[in-house]
């Protein structure tokens, strides 16, 4: 027979609790418990797959998540994840048989095949500390909560894109959350406030449906089914319904527990079954094949972590420098493409200042090269001039030499275009000045011939003998040069 202070009509519903060191069954009309499970080390979030009868829960202590088929016949316990460092909350999406939970240890948000053996990070960045978790597959997003600094509550894809923040505002410390599949709304009980609220699905229309201090003092596990609201609290030891659109008629449904957490109504309206867009249109993933909002195909490849999907979107074999999320596209891979360009650009920018160094190098051996003819043509030695200009040419190559091999080993046949071209200029100007430098001595000789040794006066004895030794002197210097 049916409660009159029932919740639910027709097939009736049961409702499956953790109390840390067991599971129960709780029936929600007779308000009578059954032990399912027990010698548990700390149990904590909870979920379900109602197709294959299948419970999910967590545990603290032992760091990973387990099930157990809630079949009288079948109650082996195994555990499917191991490595979790401190789970928050889980949750099954039943159409596309894979599994969500939240690290607040490793400040993670991850999903994996029920079996445990395909396993993604979604998200790893601007997570302080993860907490409640509900899928919705018929729209491919999911939501959660962070208790960190600041609280709030998000929202993102399936295959972790779009990701946003749904509420952030008159928020404390958001530890339960729920999905109403019917009304579209999410529900979620505040522990820091004690209160209980609901939304629409785009965080657009916040309200308050029942606040008390009493009996949400530590609200943890949340679940909305028909028009009651579900919840257990940790520092009441208890579980309670209400009114999920009043907030009336709140009811004891369980009491004198040990410490009840997780929380889920078993029912088969909790998992409407939804199109599988992996399975419709054939979809080829080598690794995990998500439902994709924001798609014209509906669907997405994922790929396991350090991996992203190649040029097909199908197939994983190019490694990224990101060992975190898939989203971060929303997130992960993008961040890593902007890591590896942001490397690539580095490196170009390194190269391009070695070319500079290099070219520096070339340029302040020709100023050398430069100062050592001049100082020759100084000297009128064009002979010990040449000399040193290659000695200065073999010195400055055995430099230039040095700097490179001490950056990199390059061999001399693979210079660039643009550092062969500013050597031949450099070559060409030095001939130049060379050149013009000659000419310039030769002017300065004959004037200085024709000032001394030219005269209109007849010359005595005396200074004929000083012009004729300045020819001589001049004619010397001419045949040197």
């Amino acid at each position: 027979p049916i409660s009159p202070f029932s919740c639910s009509l027709g097939e009736e519903p049961f409702m499956i609790v953790t109390n840390q060191g067991d599971i129960r069954r709780i029936n929600m009309n007779r308000m009578e418990y059954l032990e399912i499970a027990d010698n548990l080390d700390n149990a904590r979030a909870l979920s379900l797959d109602i197709s294959s009868s299948t419970i999910y829960w967590s545990d603290e202590m032992r760091r990973g998540i387990f099930r157990m088929s809630v079949d009288q016949n079948r109650r082996d316990i195994r555990q499917i994840l191991g490595d979790v460092q401190s789970p928050g909350g889980i949750a099954v999406d039943w159409i596309y048989s894979h599994i969500y939970w939240t690290d607040s240890g490793a400040k993670t948000l991850s999903l994996a095949t029920l079996d445990g053996l395909k396993r993604k990070t979604l998200f790893s960045k601007n997570l302080m500390e993860p907490a409640a978790i509900a899928v919705d597959p018929e729209s491919s997003f999911l939501y959660w909560t962070d208790i960190g600094e600041p609280p709030k509550i998000e929202k993102a894809g399936l295959n972790g894109a779009g990701r946003r923040i749904l509420v952030n505002i008159g928020i404390e410390k958001p530890t339960g959350i729920a999905l109403d599949y019917i009304k579209k709304r999410l529900y979620w009980a505040d522990s820091g406030l004690h209160e209980l609220f609901y939304t629409d699905l785009n965080g657009q229309r916040q309200s308050s449906v029942f606040h008390s201090q009493k009996y949400l003092a530590n609200p943890f596990g949340l679940a909305v089914f028909e028009d009651c609201a579900y919840w257990s609290d940790v520092e009441g030891k208890a579980v309670y319904s209400v009114n999920k659109f009043t907030g009336t008629n709140v009811k004891v449904l369980a009491s004198n527990l040990t410490k009840p957490r997780g929380l889920v109504v078993f029912h088969k309206l909790m998992q409407p079954i939804v199109q599988n867009w992996c399975v419709r249109e054939h979809a080829a993933c080598e690794y995990l094949c998500v439902p994709a909002p924001y798609t014209d195909q509906n669907y997405a490849c994922l790929c396991p972590d350090g991996m992203a999907p190649d040029a097909t979107g199908h197939t994983c074999g190019k490694e990224t420098n990101s060992s975190t999320s898939s989203q971060e596209r929303g997130d992960s891979s993008t961040s890593s493409q902007e890591r590896g360009n942001s490397s690539t650009s580095s490196r170009e920018r390194g190269d391009s200042s070695t070319s500079s160094q290099e070219r520096g190098d070339s340029i302040t051996s020709s100023q050398e090269r430069g100062d050592s003819i001049t100082s020759s043509q100084e000297r009128g030695d064009s002979i010990t001039s040449s000399q040193e200009r290659d000695d200065s040419i073999t010195s400055s190559q055995e430099k230039s030499d040095s700097s490179t091999s001490s950056q990199e080993e390059i061999d001399p046949d693979h210079l660039d275009a643009v550092s062969v071209g500013v050597i031949a200029l450099i070559v060409i100007l030095i001939g130049i000045v060379m050149c013009c430098a000659a000419m310039h001595w030769r002017m300065i000789l004959g004037h200085v011939k024709i000032s001394r040794c030219y005269s209109p006066v007849q010359l005595d004895a005396e200074n004929s003998m000083i012009c004729n030794g300045q020819r001589m002197d001049s004619v010397s210097q001419q045949s040197l040069l």
